[in-house]
């Protein structure tokens, strides 16, 4: 999948855009390579974030967990006051349950609950809901 070399140039917000249709058309790989190639253009972007988290959605999409995790994890890390923080503590967390590491993924929902009180309420009840269906205490 080259598409990341076909972006539209010169104007982030539409190279963004472009990536994140792809996703909608259900074409994962595609959208990684596309938002690697906006990371890389646009490092500092104010979408240089979301750009990080879409490409560990593409990677979960995609059920490769071990990476996924990697990159939600790398990316809560590297802004944790970040827009996407709540976000990726949700998805790491479902990553290492796709993984089988139960502990470890009742720590991230732990986490997200008590640091992100602020986040969305969608994301705080699905993190609610994992831990319940995993029954973490």
């Amino acid at each position: 999948d080259r598409v990341g070399g076909s972006l539209p140039t010169g104007d982030a917000q539409a190279e963004y855009d472009a990536a994140y249709g792809l996703l909608g058309q259900g074409k994962f790989a595609a959208g990684e390579a596309a938002f690697r190639t906006f990371v890389k253009r646009h490092p500092d972007h104010q979408l240089a974030d979301n750009a990080r988290y879409w490409i560990a959605e593409t990677l979960y999409a995609r059920q490769s967990y071990q990476p996924a995790a990697t990159a939600f994890l790398e990316n809560w890390q590297a802004d944790p006051q970040g827009p996407k923080a709540a976000d990726n503590l949700l998805k790491l967390g479902m990553s290492l349950q796709r993984l089988d590491k139960t502990k470890e993924a009742c720590a991230s929902f732990a986490k997200l609950l008590s640091d992100y009180r602020g986040a969305p309420d969608r994301v705080r009840g699905a993190a609610s809901r994992e831990r319940a269906a995993l029954g973490c205490s």
